[in-house]
């Protein structure tokens, strides 16, 4: 009985002309079908566009960017697989911190297909510098394990990739100093203000900078560790070399060039996820 309803089958497609269709590439090879992205503004592409200072320019994310200067996540994987094309969203929002990152979740699940690759760039504004951290940075793994589960409960086969903040202070330091202007906007007297009033770096703040830092990352780590398909990728980004000409004009955020390397940086992570 089988050997006759195969028969049948493959006689009414070719009496009908049609051929079964072959497997896309992301099927075969664990490639996404659809891509999000999540977070605060290190994935608008904030300030990079010299026409449009201090505004997002998605077009520039090195997540789901279309601007091929950059070469985003989005389109390398589009080199590969042009079934992805346009199957890509950027939730994120300049300012988000953890609390934010929930909605930004349910927005991308009203997109069909389901995003099954989530790029998600966080902790950066969840630091407080103050008496305040040791206890937010418990309430920041919580939250963001949370946000986690939330992924995979609804995308079950969803890989996820991480990212804390990019490069050490001491070298963000470094880069800055090398602008008059930055080096006034970052001074001050605070635990986490990198230069003095005469403009001198100053070693204990950029060490507690990262020591606090760290302790966020920890715990996104640790979040991340949970979940069989998730990727922290700390490891590619803390090592990014950048230089002035990658900091847009200011200071806290990257140009194209600045952009493109984080791309580079994580695609290296990304395209082993399948």
């Amino acid at each position: 009985m089988r050997t006759r309803v195969a028969l049948i089958g493959l006689l009414a497609l070719a009496l009908t002309g049609c051929t079964p269709a072959a497997p896309s590439p992301s099927t075969e090879r664990g490639w996404p079908t659809s891509i999000a992205a999540i977070g605060h503004s290190g994935l608008t592409g904030y300030d990079s566009d010299s026409d449009k200072p201090g505004e997002d320019a998605k077009t520039n994310s090195w997540a789901t960017g279309t601007n091929p200067d950059v070469g985003s996540i989005y389109e390398r994987f589009l080199e590969l697989d042009p079934a992805i094309e346009g199957h890509y969203m950027n939730a994120a929002v300049g300012g988000s911190d953890v609390d934010d990152l929930p909605a930004q979740v349910t927005a991308e699940l009203q997109e069909n297909p389901l995003p099954d690759l989530w790029i998600i760039q966080t902790v950066d504004n969840d630091v407080q510098c103050s008496d305040e951290d040791a206890a937010n940075e418990v309430a920041y793994g919580t939250k963001i394990t949370a946000v986690l589960q939330s992924i995979v409960d609804a995308v079950p086969h969803a890989k996820i990739y991480v990212v804390p903040t990019p490069v050490t202070w001491q070298l963000f330091t470094n880069v800055q100093a090398q602008r008059s202007e930055l080096v006034q906007q970052y001074a001050g007297t605070g635990v986490c203000d990198v230069f003095d009033a005469e403009g001198s770096q100053r070693p204990e703040a950029i060490a507690h900078r990262q020591e606090v830092t760290d302790a966020y990352s920890a715990q996104l780590r640790k979040a991340c560790e949970q979940f069989p398909g998730c990727v922290d990728g700390e490891p590619e980004i803390r090592s990014l070399k950048i230089d002035i000409d990658d900091l847009a004009a200011d200071g806290a955020h990257f140009t194209i060039s600045g952009l493109t390397k984080m791309a580079e940086a994580a695609w290296a992570h990304i395209r082993d996820l399948g």
